[in-house]
């Protein structure tokens, strides 16, 4: 079945998805894999989801959206799995920003509960699909810059930014 998404998630990007989105109600189940789900509760406290454009859109109950399985751990997040065993009308948790869904474990007490939301559909697309090549020996040696921090909200994106500004 095809269905129409209001909100395509920043973590599918990869897909380079066209609206509607075919899903059907059961399918492979691991982390990367493409879902479209509907938001059944909304979050004033961490209410938006990243598009692919990098743009912010706020969630409400009875969005459709078009996201991806995947974990999470964030001292400052929420916290939770990608699911095991999954079909439509299953319930998940939209666990950050970019759309990663899964099942709900923990978060930090000042962001509330995470939306909740329910599959409507799960794609044969995961994002094995489109990842680089896996390579034991790189071929030729490329400069690699490697931005890391402890926690969230510690600066890495504003960094990776201005290294990307400089060095254009």
């Amino acid at each position: 079945m095809k269905i129409a998404v209001k909100h395509v998630a920043s973590s599918t990007s990869p897909f380079r998805l066209s609206n509607p989105v075919e899903v059907f109600r059961q399918g492979p189940v691991e982390a990367g894999q493409l879902v479209v789900v509907r938001a059944l509760t909304e979050n004033p406290l961490y209410p938006d989801l990243e598009t692919p454009t990098g743009d912010r859109v706020p969630i409400r109950k009875d969005d459709i959206i078009a996201g991806v399985l995947g974990s999470r751990q964030a001292l400052r997040g929420f916290v939770g799995y990608a699911p095991y065993r999954l079909a439509a009308g299953d319930k998940l948790h939209i666990l950050n920003l970019g759309g990663v869904i899964g099942r709900f474990v923990s978060g930090h007490k000042d962001l509330g509960e995470p939306v909740q939301v329910e599959v409507l559909g799960i794609a044969k697309r995961n994002l094995k699909e489109v990842a680089l090549p896996k390579v034991d020996v790189l071929a030729e040696a490329k400069p690699i810059i490697l931005v890391c921090g402890s926690c969230m909200n510690v600066g890495k994106t504003s960094v990776t930014e201005e290294i990307i500004k400089g060095l254009s």
